[in-house]
């Protein structure tokens, strides 16, 4: 089943610049939604750095030690709209402008250091990376009034699920290598739903206030 989670911008009503009445509505939204989306990834081109974390997955066995590790983190996102916007239209007096849009080429990348995946115990470098585990599509709304209000914006999204992997590659076995990715994909997940709440919301909300949204057809 699609995620869909919400987040609701606000802009100003007047015509999206370049738009004829020649086009449709659809496509003057999908217009106005493909300028937000492009000024939110230049706005988050730069790397979002996350809190360093450590973890550990107990030993198993006599054979094995605990496995532990610490990462340094940070993510890049990359927004793109999924399927058409919808149609301008007013409700309750507000112009609105609907879209989802998808994170599939956001990456997180991360360094750091393991020990215990080998009986030696040594401490080494590890590099993991992460991505999406599947494409969750994240509702945005655009209400903007005639009177030229100022936009605001409000976040729900539930966490980004990802899957990650490790250079080199852990030497532990199917169950503590599961478990030891758990640990990263919990923390990242969660650090990375924190990120698109607090900066790609407020990147989508600055957009929409400089962004004229098109009218109804």
């Amino acid at each position: 089943m699609r995620v869909r989670t919400l987040i609701t911008v606000a802009a100003v009503v007047v015509a999206v610049a370049g738009s004829t009445a020649g086009r449709s509505a659809v496509a003057d939204a999908n217009l106005y939604a493909d300028t937000l989306i492009m000024q939110v990834n230049q706005q988050m081109a730069a790397p979002v750095g996350l809190r360093e974390f450590s973890f550990v997955v107990k030993s198993d066995r006599i054979t094995n030690r605990d496995f532990k590790g610490t990462l340094r983190c940070s993510a890049r996102f990359d927004v793109q709209r999924v399927g058409d916007a919808s149609q301008p239209g007013f409700v309750g007096g507000y112009l609105k402008v609907g879209f989802y849009v998808g994170f599939a080429g956001t990456r997180v990348s991360c360094d750091g250091e393991v020990a215990g995946d080998t009986i030696a115990g040594r401490t080494r470098k590890t590099s993991v990376i992460c991505r999406p585990a599947r494409e969750p599509a994240t509702l945005v709304e655009a209400t903007g009034t005639q009177t030229n209000a100022p936009g605001t914006a409000a976040l729900r999204l539930s966490p980004l699920p990802l899957t990650c992997s490790a250079s080199p590659a852990w030497k532990l076995s199917r169950t503590r290598a599961d478990a030891a990715f758990q640990a990263v994909t919990k923390n990242i997940g969660g650090q990375m739903t924190n990120a698109i709440n607090k900066s790609v919301a407020a990147a989508f909300d600055e957009a929409a206030r400089r962004t004229n949204m098109p009218g109804p057809s």
